[in-house]
């Protein structure tokens, strides 16, 4: 048995992988390859220890310029890991290539506002007035691709069911890509007004623009309804409707949401009319 073990024998095994490069500076987008399966050579003694944990080497593969490098090939790996094999000889890859996703580490500040999608209300109850943040300004880190896709704001999604008094929560944010991003500072308050509500509906002048002799408008006025506090009624006597029109090719129609302006900060638009706008074939 040990003069079986002294002999050379060929075998494939998975080795861990460990990169190097400059943390501060660079983060990977993805999971970096964890394992490398290479085909090997040696002696039944360095093969056992090799195979059953003993001393398993990490090959350790440094990276200059990470963001530069996005596959590694099995004929730049090769003389990587047979440098570092200790007596084993490498006969072949056979992990073909390695893939992975380094980024620069990139920061910015962004705006910060709340949704109240993920929020529910008691029958008869709902906001009063606009949700509030504090503060309204985040700094946000990591990797400069997923950094550049959240744009400019970030969006916080607070949960709340059947609410009937007023919400006021420390929100964190989330996304899928959360894992990724250091957000400063890490929570939000958050405050949303919520009363008895009831509804208002309005109907109001169409303040038009001047229009081409070849397009046509189908309305002069617009319905409104608003949402208000059941305890008061707001005055809607500034609210100001607009619209803008749209470029049209001979023979098309568009549907143009009104503007407003002048509007109660107690009052939530539940609805507007939409306005139709066409223009003549010739």
């Amino acid at each position: 048995m040990f003069n079986a073990l002294n002999k050379n024998y060929a075998t494939t095994v998975r080795l861990p992988l460990r990169f190097e490069f400059d943390g501060s500076r660079f983060q990977a987008v993805e999971p970096l390859p964890a394992h490398i399966a290479i085909n090997i050579s040696g002696t039944g003694w360095r093969i056992i220890r090799n195979e059953y944990g003993i001393k398993v080497p990490d090959i350790s593969i440094s990276l200059e310029r990470p963001a530069d490098v996005r596959k590694m090939p099995a004929a730049s790996l090769l003389p990587v890991v047979a440098s570092q094999l200790e007596g084993l000889k490498l006969n072949y890859m056979v992990t073909d290539t390695l893939y992975i996703h380094i980024d620069p580490i990139s920061k910015r500040h962004v705006r910060v506002k709340a949704a109240t999608d993920r929020i529910s209300f008691r029958k008869g109850f709902g906001a009063t007035g606009p949700i509030q943040i504090s503060p309204d300004t985040a700094t946000i880190s990591g990797p400069a691709s997923v950094v550049a896709s959240l744009g400019d704001t970030l969006v916080l999604h607070p949960k709340a069911d059947q609410l009937s008094t007023l919400f006021a929560k420390e929100v964190a944010w989330s996304g899928p890509q959360q894992s990724l991003i250091s957000v400063l500072p890490a929570s939000f308050s958050v405050q949303l007004p919520i009363e008895k509500v009831e509804l208002v509906s309005l109907t109001l002048p169409l303040r038009l623009p001047r229009l081409p002799a070849n397009y046509r408008i189908d309305r002069d006025s617009i319905m409104l309804i608003f949402q208000v506090p059941a305890s008061h009624t707001p005055q809607f006597d500034a609210i100001q409707t607009r619209i803008e029109l749209p470029r049209l090719g001979p023979g098309e129609r568009h549907f143009v949401r009104p503007l407003l302006s002048g509007l109660p900060v107690e009052a939530i638009l539940v609805y507007i009319d939409s306005v139709q706008i066409s223009r003549n074939p010739k």
